[in-house]
């Protein structure tokens, strides 16, 4: 089975990448997941068009039920295990996230400063990346 994975957004990509991916798993959303153990060929479509191939297995398919600390609240959809990726689609995928935490850097505002008290040392800003989840169309 085939499924296309968009990124909308380079922010998207290194979301999906930092919460899923690099972890050997990859979490669709979808109404009418396959059963366990279907094998899917995805094809994670970059922001600007490029596409890299991904292989897995579906392992759970969650009603979106599930209480948050088993992988809850995502919403209903198949979890999948990945397979490892090809030597050329993984550094593609790395330069890739890469490059988009870079712009990032570089296009995010400068953090707000704080008045630091008296009895504490000064802030540490952080800049905080919601992430959202991919859309997926099965093809």
């Amino acid at each position: 089975m085939s499924v296309r994975l968009r990124c909308s957004s380079w922010s998207q990509l290194v979301s999906i990448y930092r919460r899923d991916i690099s972890r050997g798993q990859l979490f669709l959303r979808s109404n009418q997941a396959p059963a366990p153990g279907t094998a899917l060929r995805i094809r994670l479509v970059l922001p600007s068009g490029g596409a890299i191939e991904i292989q897995g297995l579906i392992s759970r398919v969650l009603s979106g039920n599930e209480p948050k600390e088993k992988e809850g609240g995502r919403g209903a959809g198949a979890l999948i295990s990945l397979e490892p990726l090809s030597p050329a689609n993984k550094l593609s995928l790395e330069n890739a996230v890469n490059a988009a935490v870079a712009l990032e850097a570089r296009t995010s505002p400068p953090p707000i400063p704080t008045q630091p008290t008296a009895a504490s040392s000064p802030a540490t800003a952080e800049t905080l990346d919601p992430g959202s989840a991919g859309t997926s169309k099965t093809e």
